[in-house]
């Protein structure tokens, strides 16, 4: 399953033009076998603002927008525009200001998107836009095989599902029955993808809270993380760096074991980095190792590669399928404790 692998690479913000010449196109032609898609924050109205909080003055926009079709153009790999919003309003009005302002940037040769309303389908978006294609926005939280096969039948095209469907292989089984039954019934291909590298809190309690709080952030407010929020984020409640918290984060971990168990469910590997500099090239890090078929350094790879291989492919098994159910569930407790003792 590895050959099939696709990954969804973001591409940050913040990009000088000597990283963009001199580091991400290179890597990105190297590896382009391997990728799906690059996708980029987009600010155009109705869209101020996104889920991921970066701050893009409308100065900015342009330069954004022209240093992800460069890269685009320079690799070969599709570029999707993103819109993360879901407290926009998704009114007519709204919908008819979208057409408008995504018009230059569909002739330009952006074809992929995101969008976060099924209304806007409804509305004809594939009409004015023939040749698009369409994915929901991961902020959806989608996680049942009847809600997908729905999603796909209103005219998405692809669906990124819910990142706690990591550790539930029951669920994302089904999900693949229910899509390829909805591929046969369309007539077409349709794409799944999961959340690889965020390294969040698994069902994190104050998720909304912080995309709520970067939909409505202004310039002068600081990034959540710098903000009077951040000791109330799970993450920092249950202390990021610690053994324990790594294994329970809704995240991959980068074995080939893993990242080959996934690929018979999804078509694609969604990887982080709009909001972070050190992601982003963290991400760029992961897909060459992988490429290359080297050992992928991350997080859970550091910590299991202390122990036994036995015990970590028991651990690995057993998580596939264990559901975020902590509550019933010591496992990462006894292995993160082994892991710390080695």
């Amino acid at each position: 399953m590895l050959t099939n692998v696709k990954f969804s690479i973001p591409i940050w913000p913040g990009l000088t033009p000597t990283e963009i010449v001199d580091i991400v196109i290179p890597t990105l032609q190297e590896c382009r076998p391997y990728i799906a898609d690059l996708y980029f924050t987009s600010r155009i109205r109705p869209f101020g603002s996104d889920a991921m909080g970066g701050i893009i003055v409308p100065e900015e926009v342009a330069i954004v927008h022209q240093n992800a079709m460069q890269i685009g153009k320079e690799t070969g790999i599709p570029v999707s525009a993103t819109f993360n919003n879901t407290i926009v309003n998704p009114s007519y009005e709204n919908y008819q200001t979208f057409v408008k302002n995504f018009r230059p940037l569909y002739d330009a040769g952006v074809t992929n998107v995101t969008i976060p309303f099924t209304t806007w389908l409804h509305f004809g978006i594939k009409q004015e836009f023939p040749n698009l294609f369409v994915k929901n926005t991961i902020l959806r939280k989608v996680s049942e095989p009847a809600e997908v096969a729905k999603l796909f039948t209103d005219g998405f095209d692809y669906i990124n599902l819910d990142r706690n469907l990591i550790r539930n292989t029951d669920r994302l089984r089904d999900i693949k029955a229910a899509t390829i039954a909805t591929e046969q019934k369309l007539g077409k291909k349709l794409y799944l993808s999961l959340l690889y590298n965020e390294m969040c809190d698994n069902y994190c309690t104050v998720q909304e809270d912080h995309y709520n709080y970067n939909f409505l952030r202004t310039e002068s407010d600081p990034a959540y993380f710098n903000s009077p929020l951040r000791p109330t984020a799970s993450c920092i409640i249950k202390d990021h760096n610690s053994s324990e918290y790594i294994l329970r984060t809704a995240s991959i971990p980068s074995f080939y074991s893993q990242i080959a168990h996934y690929a018979q469910f999804v078509d694609v590997f969604k990887m982080h980095g709009r909001e972070s500099k050190t992601v982003f090239f963290n991400t760029l890090k992961i897909v060459k190792s992988f490429k290359d078929r080297k050992l992928i350094d991350d997080p859970f790879t550091q910590l299991l590669g202390k122990i036994d291989k036995r015990k970590t492919d028991a651990f690995l098994k057993k998580i596939q399928n264990c559901k975020f159910d902590c509550w019933k569930c010591t496992m990462c407790s006894k292995i993160a404790k082994r892991c710390d003792a080695a």
